[in-house]
């Protein structure tokens, strides 16, 4: 067993007032001030006779637990003890002080006024402790599971202390506050977190061997018993996917305890035939389990039969789709020809020449192995019935189909959206040798109400203390209506140019960026997302020669994922001379004016993307299988020797015909 006992690297407290009703300074979404180099930390809430009158205090604590182990090791406990001041007389019955969880984003890294709102907190960390009037010393407060599970052991972890009385509704009157020592009272008063945990068995996984049609054998090697017996060992895996662990796996094997490290051999049986397996080798001890990295292996098929997989299709769009096959076991054929037969709406069967499908792919020579064809001119919002095939001019002339695979066609959709008033601009500016201090300053002018808003830089001498100026340009669409499950095809940015003030200037573009992190920009727009490092990529421009003033402007999207579907889309605008941090020469412009949300419907800012829905698959009962019932993706009747998918299945009870999909 180890442990870890670590002092806050940074912490502090924040406050929120209000002299109307007390629910406006709890509910409020930013802090009216904080502290962070106090040699105390508030939590509670206050009624004053002085402005304001109603005041909410919450605290905030970071902790860089980045020297625990980054794997194989089970974390068993976890407490925060925080040293209270006793000075505060409290309410009858003391208040309760809960540890909160906002992480990975709340608190900020630097802790910011907006980190106050209690909507990015939630409970469940640990039992809260109850705070007295007059009690001094260090309290104890013991993570839960939960708690131990938000200890981030590759970086910091981050906490927010609230009362209970906070989290309830409340009036607040005198004694609902108390105060803890912070990090910068020092010595034996700081908070301190005290983590213990112990090390897991570390194990390898290697190759699986001994494939049959129904089984393998998986190898692995247990390099580290951990810090206890190993009390089971061998085998997770499951079909196609990583097994990951355990509790997540389609089987497992057990070889029983392990005394000792070395090597061990683990046979996987039951398996399907023709079917690609990932499995990983596992060893458990007292406190935890260690696995070894995924391998993958795929059970064979019938020994000596030509075996040709259909799978599933994929990048399936609304007139295309990729066809994906395996060719499983050649049976010793050299295969002179392979590809897909598909029908719309039934199944193309196993013709002798597969060219006399309805419809066909062929792509000639292959060998054992996964292949794929592209599926063009397909009908919108329809199903199809796809079988790959191999063939082969040995043994008289062979050929294999798979099982037909049933796929539906997506439907293409677009939309146009508008910028919302969010959208503004932030401009930056200086003397002329202040070109590095203007490009890489952290805050600028903000214009967020204006109907039009400059992007670009200007480099000109004599006009006094604005000689360089740059202004970056923010926009802002709500994206939610896309569908989680569309594919965007494409996406054009619109903005329409009032003037271009382009002269003297370099080769220049408008660059389209995204924030680093959801958080940037902010909405709404504040000065310091001027801040260059918080935005990166190129995700569509637009060269200056093709500049049209007067006009939209279209920025076509070389990249789409900026587009947050089922959310907000927010993007920057900069210059290229900006993104690139090179001036230019003196006395040069390179930068427009372009309307904003503001100006109105035949100006605004808009983006269009066309994206396509995907094809759903009825839902179908299940069906007994083997005395089994399944559920089934599709399901199918064999008519004349031709498989044709059910779209209506009813039964007759009572001379009335009833629907079984419902």
């Amino acid at each position: 067993m180890a442990q870890l006992v670590v002092y806050p690297s940074q912490d502090g407290y924040m406050r929120a007032g209000t002299d109307a009703h007390f629910s406006n300074a709890r509910d409020a979404g930013s802090a009216d001030i904080k502290y962070t180099s106090a040699d105390t930390i508030a939590v509670g809430l206050s009624k004053a006779s002085a402005s304001p009158i109603y005041r909410f205090y919450r605290a905030y604590l970071y902790f860089d637990t980045s020297s625990l182990p980054d794997s194989g090791i089970t974390v068993t406990s976890a407490t925060l003890q925080l040293y209270q001041t006793g000075v505060y007389s409290i309410a009858y019955g003391g208040i309760d002080v809960f540890l909160m969880d906002g992480q990975p984003t709340y608190p900020s890294t630097t802790l910011a006024l907006s980190d106050f709102d209690r909507t990015f907190y939630e409970v469940g960390l640990g039992d809260p402790i109850n705070v007295v009037s007059g009690a001094s010393g260090y309290t104890p407060l013991i993570l839960s599971q939960k708690g131990i599970d938000a200890i981030n052991v590759t970086g910091t972890t981050k906490f927010c202390l609230m009362s209970g009385r906070d989290l309830g509704y409340t009036i607040p009157w005198v004694g609902m506050y108390t105060e803890f020592y912070s990090v910068e009272e020092g010595g034996s008063y700081r908070p301190v977190l005290t983590i213990n945990y112990a090390n897991d068995p570390t194990v390898t996984t290697q190759a699986a061997d001994n494939e049959t049609s129904s089984s393998a054998r998986g190898n692995g090697n247990i390099t580290n018993l951990g810090d206890s017996s190993v009390t089971a060992h061998g085998m997770i895996y499951s079909i196609g996917a990583d097994p990951v662990n355990l509790a997540t796996a389609k089987g497992t094997t057990d070889e029983g305890a392990a005394g000792v490290t070395g090597t061990f051999t683990s046979t996987m049986s039951g398996l399907s035939v023709s079917t690609t397996y990932q499995c990983r080798a596992y060893a458990t001890n007292s406190t935890g389990t260690g696995y070894g990295g995924a391998v993958e292996f795929t059970t064979l098929a019938p020994a000596a039969e030509f075996t040709v997989r259909t799978n599933n299709a994929s990048s399936v769009a609304d007139t295309t789709a990729t066809a994906n096959g395996t060719i499983i076991e050649d049976a010793g054929y050299s295969i002179t020809e392979h590809g897909f037969v598909y029908k719309l709406g039934g199944d193309p069967g196993i013709p002798a020449d597969p060219t006399t499908a309805e419809a066909y792919t062929k792509e000639g020579a292959g060998v054992e192995g996964a292949y794929t064809s592209g599926l063009t001119g397909l009908t919108a919002s329809s199903t199809y019935h796809i079988r790959a095939y191999a063939k082969s001019t040995d043994g008289g002339g062979q050929i294999a189909y798979g099982e037909p695979v049933i796929f539906r066609t997506g439907t293409a959709a677009s939309t146009t959206l508008y910028s919302s008033t969010s959208d503004g601009r932030i401009l930056a500016a200086g003397g002329l040798g202040d070109w590095d201090a203007v490009h890489d300053a952290t805050t600028g002018e903000l214009d967020a109400t204006s109907d039009e808003m400059g992007i670009g830089v200007r480099y000109i001498t004599g006009i006094g203390g604005n000689a360089v100026r740059i202004w970056r340009g923010y926009f802002y669409f709500d994206t939610s209506g896309i569908p989680a499950d569309a594919t965007i095809i494409s996406a054009i940015l619109s903005l329409y140019i009032k003037t271009d003030s382009t002269f003297n200037a370099y080769a220049w573009s408008l660059v389209i960026q995204a924030g680093t992190s959801s958080t940037y920009p902010h909405d709404p727009l504040v000065a310091g997302d001027y801040l260059y490092t918080q935005y990166s990529g190129d995700y569509g421009s637009l060269a200056q020669t093709s500049f049209s003033a007067g006009s939209y402007n279209a920025i076509p999207l070389s990249n789409t994922s900026i587009i947050q579907k089922g959310g907000a889309t927010k993007m920057c605008v900069r210059g290229s001379m900006d993104i690139n941090d090179s001036s230019g020469p003196t006395d040069s412009q390179h930068d427009v004016t372009v309307y904003t949300a503001e100006k109105g419907t035949v100006y605004r800012p808009k983006l269009v993307v066309n994206y396509v829905l995907p094809g759903v698959i009825p839902n179908y009962p299940q069906i007994n299988i083997g005395d089994v019932w399944k559920s089934t993706d599709t399901v199918a009747i064999n008519i004349g020797n031709e498989w044709k998918e059910v779209v209506e299945m009813k039964i007759n009870i009572g001379d009335t015909w009833k629907d079984l999909t419902t």
